[in-house]
């Protein structure tokens, strides 16, 4: 396997207008240093020539949904290479906003689908997975993040059951 090629893109810091585009980092952060002033600009290392994941019958889809009902929080196609990555490997997240109010638990889940409505109802199916899952196996995971079964998920089950 050959050795991934960086670059080096320097960038205005708010921006993202890009000045100048170079094969070593020290190239790079002359150019930003050139001057007694330090300029306001950053350099972003990139690979040149990435490998990437493809998919031309479905979309990386993010979507968020409370603990129960079909009416989404957020439905979105997502273009962050890097959480496209998620959405091929269907991971999911649980946000407990305040401690001690299950009805503010959502659950952000990303995955590949044709369609929004497909994407809703997996994402559907995977969060009342995550629920059972989380009540029979005490926390071991699937498709998720977590190891141990998190206070408010436990609230959760109690309060559909």
């Amino acid at each position: 396997m050959q050795a991934k090629q960086k670059i080096f893109i320097v960038q205005h810091l708010e921006t993202d207008d890009i000045y100048a585009i170079f094969d070593e980092y020290s190239k790079a952060e002359a150019y930003v240093h050139r001057f007694k002033t330090k300029a306001y600009m950053e350099i972003v290392a990139h690979v040149l020539n990435p490998e990437y994941l493809s998919d031309k019958t479905r979309d990386p889809y993010n979507v968020v949904l409370p603990k129960t009902g079909a009416k989404p929080i957020e439905l979105c196609i997502y273009t962050n290479a890097a959480l496209i990555e998620a959405a091929f490997n269907e991971e999911y997240s649980i946000h407990q906003f305040e401690e001690e109010d299950v009805d503010t638990a959502n659950i952000d889940i990303q995955l590949m689908a044709p369609s929004e409505t497909d994407a809703l109802i997996r994402a559907i199916a995977i969060r009342d997975e995550v629920i059972i899952r989380y009540e029979l196996d005490c926390g071991r995971k699937r498709y998720g993040v977590f190891t141990q079964i998190p206070r408010f998920v436990k609230k959760m089950i109690l309060l559909n059951m």
